[in-house]
């Protein structure tokens, strides 16, 4: 193999073990593959099995607006290319007009197999029959085994991520349910039994008591509904938001400024849980650490994402400095949401200049464009 090729995987080894986000990493691999091979254009397709297809996941020089609408591949698509080896393919005369691709006569297929299974592809779309010598496919070859290993162990951990988020909110339902059935019944019983005693009796310090268990009871609903919120499943996100903004705002004094759009629409059970917690977060930290008096969310669901910011203008702080000292267990587990389900999020903050959460999250497969510098922000500040 030529130094240029041992180069090309050392360079590959280096984004592919430093990324904490695969759809990032792969980005990054388009872009390394389109200037070591000196092509126009790459793209990185992983295995929908529900669509029995293929998904754009990355891309590098080529036009957004049409992967966003065209962002599936058939399987039979890659049937129709000419054998070079095991995983390397070459497709001629195609006509893809009204694709990504238009203007493209052929292109170079790169299968990303794990465990003998087809779990991808790298297409190399070009304008005429490629001009590879066989050390160069010798090397693409060997890329594409890189990244079916890459892919494998971001998926794994993904799933961890996914069984944790997962556990978590079992484990709130299930606190949620012992609270409900043991404490809350226990106390609504003693209510009765003061009730009853108070109508038989002018003691006034009866009356008294009853008053500190009907404000236990009601603490208790509160609690019970930021850790298992029913609206939330039952009439959507929007309401669960507007029934926690005023729960909110009566236990802290916190006042909410709230706008969206879009989501008065169907949208996936996980997309609504991971954007609810996020924003029961990033507010529960304003109203311990900032200081203030107002808050602001803005929630919008366009197209094929959601994204929102939550802000204040109070204390502030240094969201880096926290994330070293090993307690920012908040911060995480908002990110942890997110990006489990392939979004980001980012946190902007500095002491005295108030703090902004920001977040994205997709409702279709993510496409991830190289030359899009908005990324490759989000990525950098990503916590």
């Amino acid at each position: 193999m030529s130094v240029e090729g041992v180069e090309l995987f050392a360079r590959l080894a280096e984004i592919l073990n430093s990324q904490q986000d695969l759809n990032r990493a792969l980005e990054a691999v388009c872009e390394e593959i389109g200037e070591a091979f000196d092509v126009p254009a790459v793209a990185i397709y992983l295995l929908d099995p529900a669509r029995e297809g293929l998904v754009i996941r990355a891309a590098y020089g080529l036009p957004t607006d049409l992967l966003r609408q065209h962002p599936f591949l058939p399987l039979p698509f890659l049937d129709r290319a000419h054998r070079l080896s095991r995983i390397i393919g070459v497709l001629s005369d195609l006509d893809l007009k009204g694709s990504p691709y238009e203007g493209m006569r052929s292109a170079v297929t790169a299968e990303i197999i794990r465990e003998g299974k087809l779990i991808g592809v790298i297409l190399l779309p070009l304008e005429e029959t490629p001009p590879f010598s066989d050390e160069e496919l010798q090397a693409l070859e060997g890329v594409a085994n890189q990244v079916a290993l890459a892919v494998d162990y971001f998926q794994l951990r993904e799933q961890l991520r996914e069984g944790l988020i997962k556990a978590r909110e079992e484990e709130r339902r299930r606190i949620a349910r012992e609270l409900h059935d043991q404490i809350g019944q226990t106390l609504t019983g003693i209510k009765l039994m003061l009730e009853s005693k108070a109508r038989e009796s002018a003691d006034e310090s009866l009356r008294e008591i009853k008053e500190l268990i009907s404000g236990l009871i009601s603490r208790l609903r509160n609690l019970l509904s930021d850790l298992q919120p029913s609206a939330l499943a039952k009439k959507g996100l929007l309401t669960a938001l507007k029934s926690y903004f005023k729960r909110y705002s009566d236990q802290t004094g916190v006042r909410v400024v709230f706008s969206q759009r879009g989501l008065r629409r169907r949208l996936p059970a996980e997309v609504k849980i991971a954007v609810y917690r996020i924003v029961q977060e990033a507010l529960t930290n304003v109203a311990r650490h900032a200081g203030v008096n107002e808050a602001r969310v803005e929630i919008r669901a366009e197209g094929d994402k959601i994204s929102l910011k939550v802000e204040d203008e109070g204390k502030g702080f240094d969201p880096d400095a926290v994330l070293r000292s090993g307690t920012a267990y908040g911060l995480a587990g908002m990110r942890d949401r997110a990006t489990a389900i392939g979004g980001w999020l980012r946190v902007d903050s500095a002491p005295g200049r108030g703090t902004r959460v920001i977040a994205e999250i997709p409702l279709r497969p993510w496409i991830s464009i190289s030359t899009d510098k908005a990324n490759r922000t989000h990525t950098d500040r990503q916590l």
